[in-house]
């Protein structure tokens, strides 16, 4: 038993390294997709036509990704706090900027409620932290 739930634990671990690889290395290798990240996090306009449609399925692909953790999680198929500790940072990190919050404001929705409930706490929190660090 404890070696088929390790095989289990292992082969999640290699669908999410997956996926995680894929949009690093799209940043990673194309210096356009990442000069395109650094724009779209820095909000302000930077972003217009095209571009913005490149950013906003940069953060669909990203938030996806994230849900997939924390689906495996909540289904015990991944070491608990996983999401917590990784994607849950990231995916607040990017939807705390102008471009991401407003990404996030018009497709949130369409995540299932109760990811979207934890992602929007981890937004509260880390607006909280932000708030208390200018204080």
């Amino acid at each position: 038993m404890r070696q088929a739930t390790a095989q289990l634990y292992r082969n999640e671990g290699n669908a999410t390294l997956s996926q995680f690889s894929a949009h690093r290395l799209a940043i990673g290798i194309n210096r356009d997709v990442a000069e395109l990240g650094i724009k779209g996090l820095a909000g302000g306009g930077a972003l217009a036509g095209p571009d913005q449609l490149r950013f906003a399925m940069l953060l669909a692909e990203f938030t996806w990704i994230t849900f997939h953790i924390w689906e495996r999680e909540k289904r015990g198929m991944t070491v608990k706090g996983q999401w917590e500790r990784g994607p849950l940072v990231g995916i607040t990190r990017y939807l705390s900027t102008p471009e991401g919050s407003a990404w996030w404001a018009r497709y949130g929705k369409r995540y299932p409620p109760p990811y979207a409930a934890e992602v929007d706490s981890g937004l509260a929190s880390l607006s909280a932290r932000q708030e208390k660090a200018v204080a």
